[in-house]
């Protein structure tokens, strides 16, 4: 039950941000991973648009649907002009007495719309 709310929240946030142009991101240096949101901090970076800043906003602002749940989202530049994205979630779960930490990674590709 878990693994499904978990992914439905965070294939929520993939599509908030399949929306967005990749010029609608903050600055990210090509080739370097950079962190865009974490629930450890981070948030608005510089050159973000507006429609970004809605995107963050959902994100510090939905509740996680599993208690202690950790979300990073994580980009890369790719040389092209696409940016690669990726939503990282971790959280403890319990299976009959044993605890383990359990991690869903989900990708995606933000291409300019434009592109043919």
């Amino acid at each position: 039950r878990r693994m499904v709310d978990v992914t439905l929240h965070v294939q929520t946030l993939l599509e908030a941000l399949a929306e967005l142009e990749p010029a609608d991101f903050p600055i990210v240096t090509p080739g370097q991973e950079t962190i865009l949101l974490a629930d450890a901090g981070g948030g608005v970076g510089a050159g973000a648009s507006p429609r970004y800043q809605e995107v963050v906003e959902f994100f510090t602002t939905r509740p996680v649907p599993v208690e202690g749940m950790k979300r990073t989202v994580i980009a890369r530049r790719l040389p092209s002009g696409e940016l690669a994205v990726r939503v990282e979630v971790e959280w403890d779960a319990v299976v009959g007495e044993t605890k383990t930490q359990q991690k869903l990674v989900l990708p995606m590709l933000s291409t300019p719309r434009n592109w043919q």
